[in-house]
């Protein structure tokens, strides 16, 4: 790894790219079960830029996604909510002010475009952390109808997708994107073969 890093940063140097030290952190992604089982929370990892070691974390923002060493989605989750019903805050003091149609493309562009970022990237999530999910999209809707909008057929007429549908929908998209895009980068994209049917003499 400190040889990759070596190179990342001789790249950097080449690229007339500053690679700082104090803001690059090291973090050891594993699952829960192994993280517990070979104590990786306390092990030393020992990576460093230059003669600099990298401060080692547990959690990280990368992107506008909230990662945890672990790769569970309940700190994205909730770091996702907090912005959302602020976001919302603001925008009930010119509620009288503004449309229903205004209302409805402001929640798009400043909430629901926050629940779409990099959402494929955890998924699929737990059914509670999903509902909880649905309840942040709930909140728009009401801002949008006016009264608390708690039910799926409020989330449609709007013309939203619920969200356990709407992420479905984002990784669909994202797939056909990687098989037929030629806009993709190159490591995204996926081979699709034509199935041809059983070899004589076989059957499923």
């Amino acid at each position: 790894m400190n040889e990759t890093l070596a190179s990342i940063t001789n790249w950097s140097q080449d690229s007339n790219l500053a690679l700082n030290p104090a803001k690059t952190k090291g973090i050891l992604f594993s699952t829960p079960q192994m993280s517990s089982h070979h104590s990786l929370a306390e092990r030393p990892i020992h990576l460093s830029v230059g003669d600099k070691p990298l401060e080692r974390v547990h959690s990280i923002k990368l992107l506008g996604v909230h990662m945890t060493d672990t790769l569970k989605s309940d700190d994205h989750v909730k770091h996702l909510a907090s912005p959302c019903y602020g976001v919302l805050v603001a925008l009930r003091k010119i509620t009288n002010f503004t449309s229903d149609h205004l209302r409805k493309h402001l929640v798009e562009c400043l909430v629901l475009s926050r629940l779409d970022l990099n959402d494929i990237i955890f998924y699929p999530i737990t059914d509670c952390l999903l509902k909880r999910l649905q309840h942040i999209q709930f909140a728009p809707a009401s801002f949008v109808f006016g009264p608390y909008v708690n039910n799926i057929d409020s989330i449609l007429k709007l013309g939203w997708l619920p969200m356990k549908e709407r992420r479905e929908w984002h990784v669909l998209k994202a797939v056909h994107k990687a098989m037929y895009s030629h806009d993709s980068p190159r490591n995204l994209q996926l081979e699709h073969v034509r199935w041809q049917g059983w070899p004589s003499g076989e059957s499923t």
